[in-house]
């Protein structure tokens, strides 16, 4: 039985830095895990690509391969883009793939990939008009930004820390949407078949597959602080004709014992 396919993705802010840690963990909770970065943030970590390589299994990517060059990655099955700067942020909203990471992310909106990000910016960025429209157009889009309340909060410039970002949060959403596949899948916690993810105010999210018969489409609306997260099936014309009939609940884990 396979893993799922975790594409972790990082841009050039210092959380970064923590990738060989943040893979061991992703691998902990079950994923089998490639990395791509951006082109600074690849500089950043040249000492460590050795080191991520060994982990994973995989070649660490940060440029986009040659045409006639195969694919070295598995197929995703759900894409974690933290830390995301407010560069990469506005970038990947206005669709400009110059890098490689963005190419991804952009392209898997339209495969509908699931995809959590959690941007790692100050406070005097997210003043800028853009940000604001980044991050409503990502969402829009179907991206679960891991933003303000039980997400990434905005410091000040030249307070931040990063060994406190908050890395457990994208994590437990990564490993939420695979535990949401389809059981009986080629997965141990995830579905090989696409999922059919719902628009939400925080993304999409997958539902079961048309395998099961039946379609379960959630909305995701998260708790302040603990990263709490409360799912239940869309009401309306389109939830009775698909017969959703389930409200489950489910919970992120306490930020006090990260996964």
């Amino acid at each position: 039985m396979s893993r799922p396919v975790l594409s972790l993705f990082g841009s050039a802010a210092p959380p970064v830095q923590q990738f060989p840690d943040v893979v061991r963990r992703a691998q902990a909770a079950g994923f089998d895990v490639c990395v791509g970065l951006t082109p600074t943030s690849a500089r950043w970590l040249k000492s460590e690509v050795s080191l991520l390589e060994d982990l994973t299994g995989h070649p660490v990517r940060s440029e986009y391969k040659q045409p006639t060059e195969v694919d070295v990655w598995p197929k995703a099955d759900v894409i974690m883009f933290a830390p995301v700067t407010f560069n990469s942020m506005n970038h990947w909203a206005l669709g400009l793939t110059n890098h490689f990471v963005i190419g991804v992310v952009a392209e898997g909106i339209g495969k509908r990939i699931p995809t959590v990000a959690m941007p790692c910016v100050n406070a005097a960025y997210v003043q800028h008009p853009q940000f604001v429209r980044s991050l409503e157009t990502l969402r829009n889009a179907g991206v679960s930004v891991l933003y303000g309340p039980g997400g990434f909060e905005p410091n000040e410039p030249g307070t931040g820390r990063p060994e406190g970002y908050p890395w457990h949060l994208p994590l437990a959403a990564a490993v939420r949407i695979v535990e949401s596949a389809p059981l009986g899948s080629d997965h141990g916690i995830a579905g090989a078949d696409r999922w059919n993810p719902v628009r939400t105010n925080r993304g999409l999210v997958p539902g079961p597959s048309r395998l099961l018969g039946r379609f379960v489409w959630i909305r995701v609306d998260q708790g302040a602080g603990s990263g709490a997260c409360s799912c239940k099936a869309e009401e309306g014309v389109d939830a009775e004709r698909r017969g959703v009939t389930t409200t489950p609940q489910m919970r992120a884990p306490d930020p006090a014992s990260p996964p």
